[in-house]
């Protein structure tokens, strides 16, 4: 599943295989693409003052439910690539996003907090435990950078521009299966939804064949 914005963002997003569109979801926000390379990324709403306040503007991309993306325990990647301004973290800025820690399970790539580290998140179905991988280092210094989630049997690890920045031991037994969509730029439209501010762009999830 790979997602490039190079035909734009009205109505439907398409993914490669056709399988699974995305489409704007909004509250007091809009999206709107910015040149990437030969091609177009999704912009996303600018940082809001007061993290969660119910005026913060707030728009995502988001598909339907993708049930056929729940990796169960096996071996997985996804990511995607982000440009990020010093001004532009939060306490919450989801990247992209599949199911939720509470009462469920989920992967997720995530630029918070103020040094704007990233960090690949997975919750299983078995309980509450949140496993995070956390990259030693910043994206927020305007430039492009790819960052890529990897699981694999006990091992979740985060790459930064093709080189490992972070990991975490997980459990093998880890299964994620939910009948969540698939978002990108935060977890959905009410206040606290993690906005993410900057662009996005080459949004991937890869399941073994």
């Amino acid at each position: 599943m790979r997602y490039t914005f190079d035909g734009g963002i009205a109505g439907q997003v398409q993914d490669g295989s056709g399988r699974l569109p995305l489409r704007v979801r909004k509250s007091g926000g809009e999206l709107s693409t910015v040149p990437h390379g030969a091609g177009l990324a999704v912009r996303f709403p600018q940082r809001c003052e007061h993290y969660g306040a119910e005026s913060c503007a707030r728009a995502i991309l988001q598909s339907g439910p993708a049930e056929f993306l729940n990796p169960g325990q096996g071996a997985f990647t996804y990511g995607a690539s982000v440009l990020v301004t010093p001004d532009e973290t939060s306490k919450g800025a989801n990247v992209i996003q599949k199911g939720f820690s509470v009462g469920d399970s989920q992967f997720k790539l995530q630029v918070d907090g103020a040094a704007g580290h990233p960090s690949c998140v997975i919750v299983g179905t078995a309980g509450p435990a949140i496993y995070v991988a956390l990259a030693s280092l910043t994206v927020a210094d305007g430039r492009w950078h790819r960052v890529e989630c990897s699981r694999s049997d006990a091992l979740l690890t985060v790459a930064v521009d093709g080189k490992l920045k972070g990991r975490s031991a997980i459990p093998s037994s880890l299964s994620i299966v939910n009948a969540d969509p698939l978002c990108i730029g935060g977890k959905g439209t009410s206040a606290n939804n993690d906005q993410f501010a900057g662009a996005i762009d080459d949004v991937f999830v890869t399941l073994p064949s």
